[in-house]
């Protein structure tokens, strides 16, 4: 994880081989465990899988200066 913060901070992430980035609309996570702790706004939640993610295009109004 230091690492990635540090290529990060430089700018280099795409030279790293260990990150995939990928864009989807949607998603599911399954996992054997009974709980998997997820960030959520900052905070660590336990939740149990499995978890599905969708992006919500426009779902969010953004009011910037002109």
């Amino acid at each position: 994880m230091l690492r990635l913060g540090l290529k990060a901070a430089l700018g280099r992430l795409d030279e790293d081989e260990s990150l995939i980035a990928s864009e989807l609309e949607e998603f599911w996570i399954e996992s054997r465990r009974r709980h998997l702790a997820v960030g959520v706004d900052g905070e660590v939640l336990w939740l149990e899988p499995p978890l599905h993610f969708r992006s919500r295009p426009a779902a969010l109004a953004v009011i910037v200066p002109r």
